[in-house]
């Protein structure tokens, strides 16, 4: 490979992306609680930059939280 080859892995800039635009972009998130069946609590974010007419849903596992996704969100 020549140096000029393409790099998909970006964990060498993670600790910086994690600190600026992922963070500045998860402090912009709206966040809240629903009640569903049985009394269970069921936890949701938004983070909707701008004005938009599409969605995308994410349904995380039984366990996780959705901090957990916030590199995936932005």
């Amino acid at each position: 490979m020549t140096s000029s080859a393409l790099h998909f892995s970006q964990e060498a800039t993670f600790s910086n992306m994690m600190a600026g635009p992922i963070a500045a972009l998860w402090q912009q998130r709206h966040q809240g609680t629903l009640q569903g069946i049985n009394d269970c609590q069921l936890s949701w974010v938004s983070l909707t930059p701008g004005h938009s007419n599409k969605v995308i849903v994410i349904v995380n596992g039984r366990i996780e939280s959705y901090y957990k996704y916030q590199e995936l969100f932005f």
